[in-house]
Order: structure tokens, then sequence, then C-alpha cells
């Protein structure tokens, strides 16, 4: 009987939990995918060569920025190589998608984040504390001042793509400490060194601890 009513109990707080990640995200997912232009996104274009290919350009624009803009070479040849806007040639919802299915793998990583941490690094196995754990992250983490440049269809991708690397590393981290695999510590240095491409890296490593 008791076994059976703190089922009941896990299964409504459950319940109550995903129903709040919802509620947290899906504003920002209606918006993300009704964005429009900025300001960056012109930039971006304003030496793209449309005689050349998307990946040329890519190469390119990540060569120079690499030497100008911090070393963020992966970040700017995500930025032109995987942006809707210049695969389909045309600006329409597709980017927003881009952008929202990013943004949810994101949030996925965060919380995929926080149950290594807790349970493998922590030892901490409460349910409760696990989802009142997440619940604080993403409020906190969806109220800094990233997010006002999700929308940005250029930077934006990017921003979600670097993120989501450094909380893999921080899983990998994890994972390499527990077992002592070798084939964690090769994936965390593949992965380790494009996320170091980014200047948003150190700063959310450094959040997430």
């Amino acid at each position: 009987m008791k076994t059976s009513m703190n089922k009941k109990k896990y299964f409504t707080l459950e319940t109550i939990f995903i129903f709040g990640i919802i509620i947290l995200i899906v504003p920002y997912i209606a918006n993300i995918v009704c964005s429009i232009p900025a300001v960056d996104d012109f930039w971006m274009l304003t030496d793209y060569d449309y005689s050349k290919s998307i990946f040329w350009n890519a190469i390119s624009k990540s060569n120079r920025m690499w030497f100008t803009s911090g070393g963020e070479w992966l970040g700017y040849f995500v930025q032109i190589f995987f942006n809707p806007l210049l695969l389909t040639g045309y600006a329409g919802h597709t980017v927003g998608i881009e952008l929202s299915i990013l943004f949810l793998a994101y949030i996925v990583s965060i919380i995929a984040c926080i149950f290594y941490i807790e349970t493998e690094l922590l030892g901490i196995h409460n349910r409760i504390v696990y989802m009142l754990t997440v619940v604080c992250v993403l409020v906190m983490m969806l109220n800094t001042g990233i997010y006002p440049e999700i929308y940005t269809w250029f930077v934006g991708s990017t921003y979600m793509f670097d993120v989501m690397l450094s909380l893999i590393c921080v899983i990998l981290i994890i994972r390499y400490y527990k077992t002592d695999k070798l084939s964690y510590a090769i994936v965390l240095s593949i992965v380790g060194f494009f996320s170091s491409m980014s200047i948003m890296t150190v700063s959310m490593i450094c959040l997430t601890y």
C-alpha cells in the first residue's frame, strides 16, 4: 500500500515537472519560429560570395574571423554552412524550425548534464531534488543575456551549438572520471577541441559547475 502511494506521488510530481518544463520553453519556441533577421544576420552576409559554394564561403569566412574574432573558427563555420537561410535560398520558417530544434536539444543537454552531476558526481539519487534542480537551473538559464541572441538567424544557432558542446564536455568529464575508460577521454578531446573555439564556452562551463 505504501509503495503504491509512493509511486502515485512520484507520478504526480513528474507530471507537474514535465508540465512546468513545457510552460517554460513553449513561449521561446513560439517566438523563435517567427523570428526575423537582425543586424548580425545582415553583417554576416556582407562578404558572402554567391559565385562560390556555401562550403567554400563557410571555410573562407571562418578562416578570416579566426584571426579577427577570438579564434571562433567552428562557430563561424556553423553559422554559414548549417544555416537554412543559405541552404534553402529563401527566408522562411525553416530558419525558425532549425533554431527551435537546437533550442530543444540544448534544453535536453541541460537536463542530462544535471542528471550526471547529481547522480554520478554528487551521489544524489532523489528524484524530487533532481526535478527541483532542473527547474531552478532552467529558470536561471532562460533569464540570462544569451537568450536575446537565439532569435538571430546566424548567431543564434551557433550559441546553442557551442553551449551544447560545453555541456556534453561536462558529461564526458564525469563519465571518464567515474569509469576511467579511454574512449571517453578520446571523445572528450575531440568535443573539447571544437567547443573551445567559442567565447561562450568558459562562461557556460563555469555557470554549469
